[in-house]
């Protein structure tokens, strides 16, 4: 090869090595850096979570236990995704992906814990309550609080409660739920009762004496004073059972 042929073939390749830079040059300047701060994630939760709950903005709220990190990615058309992917969208802990986007292409994903509390009225003792004490409207307030699960014994009004009786000691500012009240009883034991026996036009009303307390409406143990024998009976009305078979 001649010294003519080695200048000629260096010349094209710097030539070509000068087009590959020029050419390359504009191609990484076309990309860009992405950056989603912590903020917009979590607004980004947020805006997911109201647009699945169906409370109003003023009677739940989002709570992050631990705050997102901040996401990065390169490209220059960056569209985001937010999803549940575990636990309750709309009340106690759940967790949401943040994903990132190019054309479709999955960038990055991060997934973001909450937990949803919603607002509630609950029933709370206005002070120290003993057991067995019948309840007043004194005795009581309705207050808000802020909830991650709904209980099934919850009482959210008082009258639910005024005039049933406490089956426990209550402390002050306590929620009383359910489980905590029973009916009065108009049947006491050892008190003595009327007992009803009817079969269509025939009625019988004896006498006995009840084995247990009893609310209105509910189911007892009596004894009939002739018989001595234990029956099983509704409660009916102030001192009056009617027999069950």
């Amino acid at each position: 090869m001649t010294y003519r042929t080695i200048r000629f073939y260096s010349a094209v390749l710097i030539v070509a090595t000068v087009f590959i830079i020029a050419s390359a040059g504009p191609l990484r300047a076309s990309s860009r850096t992405v950056r989603v701060g912590a903020g917009q994630i979590h607004d980004a939760v947020r805006q997911a979570v109201t647009s699945q709950n169906t409370e109003s903005r003023e009677t739940f709220r989002v709570i992050f236990p631990r705050p997102a990190q901040e996401m990065q990615v390169e490209g220059e058309n960056i569209s985001r995704e937010v999803v549940v992917v575990q636990g309750n969208p709309f009340l106690g802990y759940a967790q949401y992906a943040v994903r990132l986007y190019e054309k479709g292409v999955l960038l990055a994903e991060q997934r973001v814990s909450v937990v949803i509390e919603v607002q509630r009225e609950v029933l709370m003792s206005a002070r120290a309550l003993g057991r067995n004490t019948q309840i007043g409207t004194e005795d009581i307030q309705v207050m808000k609080r802020w909830v991650r699960r709904i209980p099934t014994q919850a009482v959210t009004d008082a009258e639910s409660a005024v005039g049933k009786m406490l089956r426990v000691n209550v402390a002050p500012h306590t929620e009383i739920t359910r489980s905590m009240l029973r009916e009065v009883p108009v049947v006491r034991r050892g008190a003595p009762v009327r007992i009803v026996y009817e079969n269509g036009p025939m009625r019988i009303v004896t006498l006995g004496v009840s084995e247990e307390d009893g609310p209105d409406g509910g189911m007892v143990r009596v004894r009939n004073t002739t018989s001595r024998k234990i029956l099983h009976a509704r409660v009916i009305g102030d001192s009056t059972v009617q027999l069950v078979f």
